[in-house]
């Protein structure tokens, strides 16, 4: 157990003590979200597969970046590049093979709702130094 001293004027509940004492090098877990990791990776790749299209060229410049334009949807058409789309099913199949094992396992969370409720609450207090 580590332990804690408080500098500041903001009393600590024992909750928030007993969430700090774990220390710097705990980690809670978050459930495995299948869906939100598969839209990132969607858009990921999209991005991938413009660059590629369009390349890098002298023209792009922070300055030239409009600052409020419509998101565009369109994606390259044709075959795609053959590493790009081997690097896509490499890492789609890991995407799935880690799904189907957090279905075979519980997920369990190593905090508490009082815990995670006051690890927010800490995360959230600007006052609040941890070192």
């Amino acid at each position: 157990m580590i332990n804690i001293f408080n500098l500041s004027s903001r009393s600590l509940t024992s909750t928030e003590i007993q969430v700090l004492s774990y220390g710097l090098s705990f980690v809670p877990t978050e459930p495995y979200d299948a869906f939100n990791i598969c839209m990132a990776l969607q858009q990921f790749f999209c991005k991938l597969k413009l660059r590629h299209f369009f390349g890098t060229s002298a023209q792009d410049t922070t300055s030239e970046i409009q600052l409020l334009h419509v998101k565009s949807t369109w994606n390259p058409l044709g075959p795609p590049d053959p590493i790009i789309a081997s690097f896509e099913k490499l890492v789609m199949r890991d995407v799935e093979i880690n799904e189907s094992q957090s279905r075979s396992h519980r997920y369990s969370s190593t905090l508490s709702k009082n815990q995670r409720e006051a690890l927010r609450s800490l995360q959230q207090d600007d006052t609040v130094v941890i070192t």
